[in-house]
């Protein structure tokens, strides 16, 4: 029980700080670090909060792991967004 708890609380950290940093920063801490930035599909503008938090819980539920036919994760896919090289 107490690792179960312990992993929890890790996902939920892991899930309130890339929905914070990819809301203010359009990137999270890692994607900063790789100089990668999440964007809208296919009109490459900021993305609504509501859809940064609905993908990092898809993340979350490991949809990461899926792919579309256009080699787009399933995240992307669901919240039209994607990741891009920042400038």
């Amino acid at each position: 029980n107490f690792f179960i708890d312990r992993s929890f609380s890790t996902l939920i950290i892991f899930f309130i700080e890339v929905s914070i940093f990819t809301i203010i920063f359009q990137a999270s801490a890692g994607q900063r670090i790789m100089a990668v930035k999440v964007v809208t599909y296919p009109e490459q503008v900021r993305v609504a909060p509501k859809k940064i938090v609905l993908r990092t819980l898809l993340i979350c539920l490991v949809f990461p792991s899926v792919f579309t036919k256009d080699g787009r994760s399933l995240h992307d896919y669901l919240t039209q967004s994607q990741t891009i090289k920042a400038i």
